[in-house]
């Protein structure tokens, strides 16, 4: 698994001998979750077991959002999966990423302008003053930009980011919740439910939790 590094301000992790991948990685620049857009962003370097960094657009946050930013290739499969876990009552995160190692990409040319640290050619002292300064350029990021779309969910650009996945989590109400919401029906209370979920999970929970009456469809 992985370890935060203090010395270095870095997680890190160990790979087998003679095994290929992530070893290290540095947050430069993170947007927190912010309720508006609803989701959360950062730009990551990332350390190869080869010595050979790689930088790293990430992001994570409702899938309506994130469906904006995607490549629309796989849109109808997207849209199904949404409603398919959504259905299940499941809250659900999507996350996406995109690699912006490529030299004439702007966000790689303005924080290292002479290229990506490499481990096998920097000292480790040239290494570490390479990342603080990537860090201080960083800080100029506005988040619009950094993500792709405008608060007004319109996006910015041609989708850029690749789906990684979903992370699902149970959203099951409490046994007691539908003997609650009937007894407050009995008593002529008007019961409402307020949820931050797409529309198929709070469908799925209202139904769970009694809210519909016999004559809803």
């Amino acid at each position: 698994g992985w370890t935060y590094d203090r010395k270095y301000d870095a997680y890190q992790r160990k790979v087998p001998k003679g095994k290929d991948g992530p070893i290290k990685l540095w947050q430069l620049k993170t947007f927190p979750f912010d309720a508006t857009r609803r989701t959360s962003s950062a730009l990551i370097l990332v350390l190869y077991a080869d010595g050979k960094c790689r930088l790293w657009k990430t992001i994570k946050g409702s899938p309506d959002c994130i469906s904006i930013i995607v490549d629309p290739t796989h849109e109808q499969w997207y849209n199904a999966q949404m409603r398919k876990l959504g259905g299940k009552g499941l809250r659900t995160i999507a996350m996406a990423a995109t690699d912006v190692t490529s030299a004439n990409d702007t966000f790689t040319t303005s924080l290292f302008p002479g290229g990506l640290p490499d481990i096998t050619t920097a000292s480790d002292e040239e290494f570490q003053e390479m990342i603080i300064s990537a860090r201080e350029k960083a800080g100029s990021l506005h988040r619009i930009d950094f993500e792709g779309f405008d608060n007004d969910w319109t996006a910015k650009s041609h989708p850029s980011f690749e789906l990684v996945g979903f992370a699902c989590f149970d959203a099951a109400v409490r046994p007691s919740t539908r003997r609650v919401v009937q007894e407050l029906k009995a008593a002529q209370v008007n019961v409402i439910m307020l949820t931050g979920d797409g529309v198929d999970a709070a469908i799925s929970v209202a139904d769970t939790a009694g809210l519909f009456s016999n004559t809803d469809s």
